[in-house]
């Protein structure tokens, strides 16, 4: 898996929150996987996007 940068998880988390895209597209657009982008979307839906730093 690659790692990802803390400034393109809070973008992707961000896009997707605002309805820009869907899981997939964004998923795909960043190379994230899926089980990883779920816990990031549920963890910024509860407690914002402070954890994810």
């Amino acid at each position: 898996m690659t790692k990802i940068s803390v400034n393109i998880k809070i973008k992707a988390v961000e896009e997707y929150a605002n309805g820009n895209d869907s899981k997939g597209f964004i998923r795909q657009k960043y190379g994230i996987d899926e089980l990883s982008f779920q816990i990031w979307v549920g963890i910024y839906a509860k407690f914002g996007k402070e954890p994810l730093l």
